[in-house]
């Protein structure tokens, strides 16, 4: 009984600590509810204070006046109520009115000359026209009538009661002195909204907004008179395409306000460009988006009714009809960026590109009556454009110019897809000019964003499926970046910086995508579409091959990240070439053959072409392409051409290896044939005898040159008492024969524990033979038999046999 109780109490015991700590936990909980719960409800509520004082903020003038005159008729009741009307007298009320007309008229004139010499000290900063225009605006006229206005009435009531002996007109005073004190106030709310309206012109950001409105504004009043004159001359005229008449009427007003609009767009410019001579930066990007939106206005004005004319400077090149306007603004634009960049304004400076962003995109939408191919004023805009950026390169503003780039390929982009061939080349150039800079200002993140953006633009031509003149052009652009960079490298100029290496990594792992976007985009279309398609995928695969087997011939190097960086493209470039071979869905699959052929040959021209060779991390990646290659079509008996093809390419880059690599080490040239070897094995194992016999063939033809290449050193060479085999370090006559042996001796530890991180050919190799692949294979090859071997049998049987018959 006591032990049940125990355990009872012990039960019990636990249910409490349990209980308890839930309470605790639902008391934390609970707290930190309430705690966030209160803090969530005082931010809302801070919130909602600063809303209301913002509002507050913007309204104060107009509250206050309310409030004042309310309290002015209030004041007034009070005091007749407490005095009585009885108690002022005629002569009291003209000295009154006499008063408050003298008040007012001190005010129209103290506040009237205070406001004037507050704008004079800004006059600085307009031309005479502007500032009488925007210093004298009707708003301004009717606050000084307003208060003139006043200052007369009250000396006229002075007049009028002075003169007026009658006692009766209790009435008429009452509500004149209601007036005086309502009057009062509204000349006071006139007098602070002459203040404000004089703070806000000396603001040089109110000054340029109201320059653009103006701009804005005429606009819209020409754009309403083309649209009226147009309807007048429409019924008038015989010609009966109105989109005709209105081009020619708007063309002709135009002419006639061009010099209005232009010295709006002159004094905006010109005094953003005072305001850069005080720093003030703000202002300054205010003025040139302003400008901006001006050449956007205009443009909408003319996007339906313009008209594409034979340049006269240029043979075969359009120009459109409002060429000279816009043209002239946009000079200005980039005289303005030059004074910003020779002061160092860089701020200002890239201001401007953002600015011609804008202006692109709105004079993308332009239609012209007589051509839709292209479109002149898009050209314009972009020739501009690459002058303001070759003025950047010229100053060396690096910002302005990687700001550039960014805009450059938007810009590319967005026209991909109707590929106009003026502007789009030009993206395309001016791309690789600033690459150029890049290059020779050592700045490397210039460079690779140059690549990034074309291979933007590439990804755009693709998915809009254009032909394989724009991809030509493209990747022969990226193929100069790449080969002026490394052979800037190599001069020393951009030192070794990994930040190259890294960018060319990426340049070919993108080109990768694209390949698998053609694919992906093949896989999408129709059985009709597929094989139109075809064709293109076919013409690019020829362009990219021709641009990558250039590469090879203008490096003239295999140890380096290119090498690498395209060898790793082509074998995953070949892999999803098998894997649509597989699928079958390609309908010209000996097209497709034969390009992957091209392929397989592709990374073997880099060390064909070199003049030495080392063994590198970078060239091991040349022989691997061709080895995975070949072991994928092994493993899955396909295509044993290819396969055979493979065979022949890894060979001859180890042969020419061999050749070029120099005397020296002697260990490297073995175990880059080794690659030829995992070939073999699986080739023996898939019983392809006649490809494993071209193997061995290869292996001793390797031997044969390995040995005169290194020959054992002779007894005269060696010191007294020592044999070459006492020399530890040394590599032997059969050092392919021991490569293969060190590999058996680690493979099964490696096929157990090795984490197949490198996807290379040690590691594909690994899950596609075993141990005893691997023993017979050296066995048909040298003969040797390993006493643990778990094939031994097997393989004395087939000496046995072989000595049978010999």
């Amino acid at each position: 009984m006591r032990i049940k109780a125990l355990k009872i109490f012990s039960k019990i015991k636990i249910c409490l600590s349990k209980l308890a700590q839930r309470l605790r936990s639902f008391k934390s909980a609970l707290y930190l509810f309430l705690y966030r719960d209160w803090l969530l409800t005082k931010l809302t509520y801070i919130g909602r204070y600063k809303r209301f004082g913002q509002w507050l903020s913007k309204y104060f003038e107009l509250l206050a006046g309310i409030l004042g005159i309310v309290l002015a008729i209030a004041f007034s009741a009070l005091m007749l109520h407490y005095f009585g009307i009885d108690a002022i007298s005629n002569d009291a009320m003209a000295n009154l009115f006499i008063g408050a007309g003298a008040m007012s008229g001190s005010v129209l004139a103290i506040i009237f000359s205070l406001s004037l010499f507050a704008l004079q000290n800004s006059a600085d900063l307009y031309s005479s026209r502007f500032f009488e225009v925007y210093t004298h605006g009707i708003k301004e006229r009717l606050i000084y009538v307003g208060i003139v206005f006043i200052t007369v009435a009250f000396f006229a009531f002075a007049i009028l009661w002075s003169g007026n002996d009658q006692a009766s007109l209790r009435v008429l005073k009452i509500g004149s002195i209601c007036a005086i004190l309502v009057v009062m106030m509204l000349l006071f709310i006139l007098v602070a909204v002459q203040f404000k309206r004089v703070r806000e012109k000396i603001n040089p950001l109110h000054t340029l907004a109201f320059l653009e409105k103006q701009a804005t504004s005429f606009l819209k009043d020409t754009n309403v008179e083309i649209m009226r004159f147009t309807e007048f001359a429409s019924l008038m005229s015989k010609e009966k395409n109105e989109d005709l008449v209105r081009l020619s009427i708007s063309n002709e007003i135009l002419l006639r306000k061009w010099a209005d609009l232009n010295r709006q767009v002159e004094n905006i410019l010109e005094i953003s460009m005072k305001l850069s001579a005080r720093h003030e930066l703000g202002a300054v990007d205010s003025g040139m988006m302003a400008v901006g939106n001006i050449l956007i206005k205009f443009m909408g004005l003319k996007k339906n009714y313009s008209v594409a004319l034979p340049s006269a400077l240029a043979p075969l090149a359009l120009e459109h009809d409002t060429q000279n306007f816009t043209g002239s603004i946009m000079d200005r634009l980039n005289k303005a960026g030059d004074d910003f960049m020779k002061n160092q304004l860089t701020q200002n400076a890239v201001k401007i590109l953002h600015v011609y962003k804008a202006i692109s995109n709105a004079a993308k939408d332009t239609k012209f009556l007589n051509t839709s191919c292209q479109n002149p004023v898009f050209s314009q805009v972009i020739g501009y454009l690459c002058m303001y950026v070759d003025s950047a390169i010229r100053h060396g503003d690096v910002e302005v110019v990687y700001q550039s780039i960014f805009i450059l390929d938007e810009l590319g982009q967005s026209i991909a897809k109707e590929m106009e061939t003026t502007p789009y080349h030009q993206i395309e150039q001016k791309l690789v000019n600033i690459a150029a800079y890049g290059i020779q200002a050592q700045k490397s993140f210039i460079i690779n964003q140059c690549n990034d953006s074309l291979l933007n633009i590439l990804t755009r031509v693709v998915q809009h499926e254009m032909r394989d003149l724009e991809i030509k052009g493209i990747l022969e652009k990226i193929q100069s970046i790449i080969v002026g960079s490394h052979v800037a490298k190599l001069a020393g100029l951009l030192g070794d910086d990994f930040n190259i290496d890294y960018g060319v990594n990426i340049t070919f792992g993108r080109l990768t995508n694209i390949i698998g976007l053609m694919f992906q985009i093949h896989q999408k279309k129709t059985n009709d579409e597929k094989i139109n398609y075809e064709g293109n995928i076919i013409e690019a695969f020829e362009e990219i091959y021709r641009v990558l087997r250039s590469m090879t011939e203008q490096i003239k190097n295999c140890d380096n990240v290119i090498a690498q960086a395209v060898s790793i493209l082509i074998f995953n470039w070949n892999r999803m070439i098998i894997d649509v071979l597989n699928k079958g869905n390609f309908s010209d699959s000996d097209a497709l053959k034969n390009r992957m052929s091209w392929n397989i040959h592709l990374p073997g021209w880099f060390i064909h072409n070199a003049l030495q060779a080392r063994h590198s991390i970078y060239f091991e990646e040349i022989i691997e392409t061709p080895a995975k290659t070949g072991l994928i079509l092994l493993h899955q008996d396909i295509q044993d051409d290819l396969a055979d093809k493979c065979i022949d390419a890894a060979f001859s880059i180890a042969k020419d290896f061999l050749e070029k690599s120099g005397k020296g080490y002697g260990y490297d040239e073995p175990r880059i044939m080794l690659c030829v070897c995992y070939l073999g094995v699986l080739a023996f194992k898939k019983n392809k005898l006649t490809l494993f016999n071209k193997i061995v063939g290869m292996i001793r033809t390797f031997e044969e040159m390995y040995r005169k290449k290194y020959p054992p050193p002779t007894p005269d060479q060696l010191p007294k008492g020592i044999k070459v085999e006492d020399i530890k370090g040394l590599p032997s006559n059969d050092q392919l024969h021991e490569e293969v042996i060190k590999w058996e001796s680690d493979f099964v530890r490696e096929k157990l524990n090795r984490l197949p991180i490198k996807q290379d050919s040690d590691d594909m190799i690994l899950s596609m033979v075993n141990i005893g692949d691997i023993h017979r294979f050296i066995y048909e090859v040298w003969g040797t038999i390993f006493a643990n071997s778990p094939i031994k049998d097997e393989l004395v049987e087939t000496q046995k046999k072989k000595l049978q018959e010999s």
